[in-house]
């Protein structure tokens, strides 16, 4: 396999808000095997925001090698990662214009194909990995249906994590909200849409910029994973993490229908067969560095915060006003009105379900 490498964290930042996950590299002599299979056969171009050397590319370098092998070599992947091919949405013209196969993406990435993917982020809904497990089950078929009809394939999905806010000063109440300077990922109508329910106009910037704008005081509040917070260096501009989960960021693996349809029968089985193998590794590899990240930012000083009990329903029910801001058809919309009455349906159905026996929330990262 042929791998195309970013040099700089820099790069990665242009694109996804993802896990800065555990650095654990090929060892030399896997790679030179690794290489020396790669030399023939079909080599899927797949492009990456995430660097070389974390948990990420590693898993798909192991992805890569038993495909090679599993095919007799006939089938494996050139991996761009750390940037190289430019961010989401220029990946995502150069796929269109055949220059690359496919590539990993954030919701927000595939919510460029299909916009209500971003289901799966609305803010302070999902409590935690059971839930986050649901919605994404529930939804799973019409997404795929949907990135099919636009000349998409969804091999497996991604996810990057629970995402909190980290401030400069405690968030405990809606006033404190009020009086923040909250960055949003520049061109996430989400996020967005959400501050500004409180009266707060949020600040956009790619995330590049993020890092010299809490050292400016330009913002002084962002929301990221523990593990992306701590990638970015964002975690040595702020004191305070307000301990609720936001939103379970998620993504996915995408290749073009035509590429995959033109694959042998034999070995377009053995490709998406490991696609869910290795899909599913990534979401429990990033679960288990986002615990592991979170645990370093409290032991390294960040002070743990959390809404007043109060307030926090206030959080939620604006989370879900936005969502019905967000649904229905046209310009401006996220996502079908029925599809967002179905989420909350199963969500409640579930909840009422663990309050009756007894049961207790799955995990977020605590």
């Amino acid at each position: 396999m042929r791998r195309r490498v970013g040099t700089s964290w820099r790069r990665w930042a242009l694109g996804l808000g993802v896990v800065a996950l555990g650095c654990l590299a090929l060892q030399p002599e896997g790679l030179a095997q690794h290489r020396r299979r790669g030399r023939r056969g079909k080599r899927l171009k797949l492009a990456f925001i995430v660097p070389e050397n974390t948990t990420w590319a590693r898993i798909m370098e192991r992805f890569d090698r038993e495909l090679q092998e599993r095919t007799g070599g006939r089938l494996g992947f050139r991996l761009y990662l750390g940037g190289v091919q430019g961010d989401e949405k220029v990946v995502l013209r150069k796929i269109r214009a055949g220059q690359l196969d496919g590539g990993g993406f954030s919701a927000m990435g595939i919510g460029e194909i299909v916009p209500e993917v971003r289901l799966l982020e609305v803010p302070f809904q999902i409590r935690d990995y059971e839930e986050a497990d649901l919605v994404r089950a529930q939804i799973d078929a019409h997404i795929r249906a949907r990135l099919h009809d636009r000349g998409y394939e969804l091999l497996s999905w991604f996810e990057l994590g629970f995402v909190y806010l980290f401030s400069k000063r405690p968030l405990r109440t809606v006033e404190d909200v009020r009086r923040a300077k909250p960055w949003v990922w520049e061109g996430d109508p989400l996020a967005t849409a959400y501050f500004q329910a409180f009266g707060v106009d949020p600040i956009p910037l790619p995330l590049p910029d993020v890092l010299t704008s809490l050292q400016t005081g330009m913002i002084d509040t962002v929301y990221q994973s523990p593990a992306v917070l701590i990638g970015f260096q964002w975690s040595t501009k702020v004191r305070y993490m307000t301990d609720v989960p936001l939103a379970d960021a998620s993504g996915g693996l995408l290749l073009k229908r035509s590429v995959l349809e033109r694959l042998p029968e034999d070995d377009r089985r053995v490709l998406l067969e490991l696609a869910a193998k290795y899909g599913a590794e990534v979401i429990r590899a990033t679960r288990e560095e986002n615990a592991r990240a979170r645990k370093q930012l409290l032991a390294g000083g960040i002070e743990r915060v959390e809404f007043d009990p109060a307030e926090r329903a206030t959080f939620e029910r604006r989370g879900r006003e936005v969502s019905y801001r967000l649904a229905g058809e046209g310009r401006g919309k996220l996502f079908p009105r029925a599809m967002l009455d179905a989420m909350y349906r199963l969500l409640d159905e579930h909840r009422a379900a663990k309050a009756h026996g007894g049961g207790e929330a799955g995990s977020s990262e605590k």
